[in-house]
């Protein structure tokens, strides 16, 4: 029996500032023609809302990818920040899917 599942998923992240990241995950359904949006709100050094680099990787089965690069991860500060991903299906709903704390561990 298909089970139902609670929106958003709350999953928590981490990176070590300076490093590159990546979170592949599916989300069982087709995404062509999907739009897609995710942020880290790092509010403390002026940052605000800082935009994933979101790949559409297998558009067949959902696989997406939620990135940052290491020149962008270096300028976080360390701590707990707030973070959220969404996306807009054909018929222009939109749904938070996955939100939580991205942790931001400093460069040993």
């Amino acid at each position: 029996m298909f089970q139902q599942i609670e929106l958003p998923i709350l999953q928590d992240l981490q990176c070590v500032a300076g490093s590159s990241f990546s979170f592949p995950f599916f989300i069982g359904q087709p995404t062509s023609g999907y739009g897609f949006a995710g942020y880290i709100d790092i509010p403390v050094s002026g940052l605000g809302h800082v935009p994933f680099v979101i790949d559409n990787n297998d558009q067949q089965n959902g696989g997406i990818s939620l990135n940052l690069d290491s020149v962008t991860t270096g300028t976080f500060p360390g701590g707990s920040f707030p973070y959220q991903f969404s996306f807009t299906d054909l018929n222009g709903f939109v749904t938070a899917w996955f939100q939580g704390i991205f942790l931001v561990l400093p460069q040993a």
